[in-house]
């Protein structure tokens, strides 16, 4: 098992936690959510079934895990998995081939998710034979989200972010065993 820490960004005033864990070829990753004091912020106006429909999820109240499998600890330029999942159970899957430049809407979920009724822990449930990856020697993951309204967004994240709001730096991914 794993535990990260999600650190507010740009400043670490709030602390919340993502667990990971593997057994045989599932993975779970639990996102802890019982510090996050607000109200969530979720529209309407994405799809509950067609996940490659929700563009743009991200603009609102998210939970999001990247999975990058990888040849050697050093191997950053893997595609990897972007998975998100709103309050409401609203999802978004995303193959990221080059971060920022070369991406596809992925047309079947990669996970199942569970989402605890007063929304302070969702679990996502990923059969990593499943992920349109090639399977390799190395997992490595990012885990974040973005809460809030417009104004006041919050971001957290268990990884470096260098000083700028960018989730997609494989680099800094984590091992996850």
């Amino acid at each position: 098992m794993n535990k990260f820490k999600l650190l507010e960004f740009p400043n670490s005033k709030v602390e919340l936690n993502v667990s990971t864990s593997i057994v045989g070829n599932l993975l779970e990753v639990v996102f802890d959510y019982s510090q996050y004091k607000g109200n969530w912020i979720v529209s309407s106006k994405f799809s509950d079934s067609d996940s490659f429909k929700n563009w743009k999820l991200w603009e609102f109240d998210v939970f999001e895990a990247f999975l990058q499998f990888r040849k050697s600890k050093l191997d950053f330029e893997s595609p990897y998995i972007e998975m998100q999942i709103s309050p409401k159970n609203q999802r978004l899957n995303l193959l990221i081939i080059r971060p920022r430049a070369i991406f596809q809407t992925l047309l079947h979920d990669q996970f199942t998710a569970k989402i605890d009724e007063s929304l302070k822990e969702v679990k996502l449930s990923i059969n990593l034979n499943d992920l349109e990856l090639e399977r390799k020697d190395y997992l490595y993951g990012g885990f974040f989200s973005c809460l809030g309204p417009k104004e006041k967004r919050k971001y957290f994240s268990n990884i470096d972010l260098e000083g700028k709001l960018d989730f997609h730096r494989p680099k800094n991914f984590v091992r996850i065993q």
